[in-house]
């Protein structure tokens, strides 16, 4: 006759621990970081040639001067006033508009001023109003550059 084989009980948890060798483990493989993909040029509704055709003539932009009380850009009059500047045309360079902007805001240097847009950021120098498809009487923001970046 045959006997059935004796029931297999499973060691203490304690032994079970000792008794089983623990795989080893490779170091963790580490992705290298990859650069971010280039970001496209910004792209526009129309074309810089386009807009400046649709708008011919003089041009005018308000820009938005703002509230010096730190005394840090003294004899700029910068008191939160909106300026209106008239430009020649749309096809109207940034630094242009810097350079009438110093007239006004006695004799505040253009490299001193950034312009922003709120839906295109900083304005380049070196680029055209109609470049940025912005509008007549569209207000752009007056940043004094300061010292030290700050």
């Amino acid at each position: 006759t045959k006997f059935p084989p004796p029931p297999i009980t499973p060691p203490p948890p304690q032994q079970m621990a000792q008794n089983i060798p623990m795989p080893m483990m490779s170091a963790p493989m580490l992705m290298p970081m990859l650069p971010p993909p280039p970001m496209a040029p910004m792209s526009y509704a129309i074309s810089e040639a386009e807009f400046a055709k649709s708008h011919p003539g003089m041009y005018v932009l308000n820009v938005q001067c703002p509230l010096d009380t730190s005394g840090e850009v003294e004899g700029w009059g910068l008191v939160g006033q909106t300026i209106p500047i008239s430009l020649n045309s749309v096809g109207s360079k940034v630094k242009e508009l810097k350079e009438a902007l110093s007239g006004v805001l006695g004799g505040m240097p253009a490299n001193k001023q950034q312009l922003k847009d709120s839906l295109r950021g900083f304005l380049k120098d070196n680029q055209s109003f109609a470049f940025y498809n912005l509008e007549p009487n569209s207000t752009i923001e007056l940043i004094p550059r300061k010292r030290g970046g700050r």
